[in-house]
């Protein structure tokens, strides 16, 4: 009996099960991060008194370097379409927060303008890299 899959099957079938190994990594850090910056909104410095600097400082660069590995696995894990449209997100939220900040900084400093509130920075660049992202992937469908 001969295998039925050809050899273009059997690397689709390793590609995607090396999306799903990056998804779960990224999910696990993402799920720590979640629940040790959930457990310091509630109960901030109260919490920090109990674990040494040293063990968060530890925790924190687990975390990230489990992102770090989990996003270095999916972008193995991309073919050519899929990795053109994470770059084509990721350098459109880049150039909104390069551009962003300092504009949003240099209109506070001129008094037009309120403090620049990082979160909403963050969250603008994010959503305008999700969007461009979400948007090309809908257009080579």
């Amino acid at each position: 009996m001969t295998d039925q899959n050809g050899l273009g099957e059997r690397m689709d079938r390793g590609r995607r099960r090396r999306w799903w190994l990056s998804l779960a990594v990224i999910t696990a850090a993402a799920v720590v991060a979640g629940i040790v910056a959930d457990t310091i909104a509630l109960r901030g410095r109260d919490l920090m008194s109990t674990i040494s600097p040293l063990a968060f400082v530890v925790l924190v660069t687990a975390t990230v370097l489990a992102f770090a590995y989990g996003c270095w696995l999916m972008t193995r894990a991309l073919d050519e379409v899929e990795l053109n449209d994470n770059l084509w997100g990721a350098i459109a939220g880049l150039y909104v927060y390069m551009l962003g900040f300092p504009s949003w900084w240099l209109l506070w400093k001129g008094g037009v303008t309120g403090e620049p509130n990082d979160w909403v920075v963050y969250l603008v660049s994010l959503s305008v890299a999700s969007l461009v992202y979400g948007i090309r992937r809908v257009r080579s469908i």
